[in-house]
């Protein structure tokens, strides 16, 4: 979702360093105030799966990056948000990637063991269902204070 929502706004999209797997996220001074990110912990473990990366769009702030990729997560404005990563993938849906061409040629590319990956997403699933918990209810709470500032409702005639 990063990389296209930062096309869809005018940055850059090219071929970065793979992540496959389980791998640390950190993030930045600005995801401190952030409201999506404030109070989580600067080091997260997250599933990625992704061999592009992406310029940040014009007027995104910066909210996180991992050692092989500089953008792992931005925002635009007061909701849109692009994240790198997968919080939401669980093993079953890994189960179902390796059925997708892309995704299993990516991990043929990259000598990645779609076994080990499992294992390391099983174990790492209790912190991803706390995460992704907490970034959905926060984004859906957003979206609805922005929704309700730009439509208000009307009274009865």
């Amino acid at each position: 979702g990063g990389q296209l929502l930062a096309s869809a706004l005018g940055a850059g999209v090219a071929r970065g360093h793979p992540e496959l797997g389980i791998h640390d996220i950190f993030l930045s001074d600005a995801a401190e105030h952030d409201p999506l990110f404030a109070g989580l912990p600067r080091r997260l473990q997250v599933l990625g799966w992704h061999e592009d990366s992406f310029d940040l769009p014009s007027g995104a702030v910066a909210l996180a990056r991992s050692a092989a990729c500089t953008n792992q997560a931005f925002r635009v404005g007061a909701a849109a948000y692009g994240l790198q990563f997968h919080p939401e993938a669980r093993v079953d849906d890994l189960d179902r990637w390796r059925n997708v061409r892309g995704y299993r040629e990516l991990a043929e590319r990259t000598g990645t063991d779609f076994d080990a990956v499992a294992i390391a997403l099983k174990r790492a699933t209790p912190a991803l269902d706390s995460l992704v918990e907490q970034l959905f209810e926060r984004w859906f709470y957003l979206v609805r204070g922005v929704a309700a500032l730009t439509h208000p409702l009307h009274a009865a005639a």
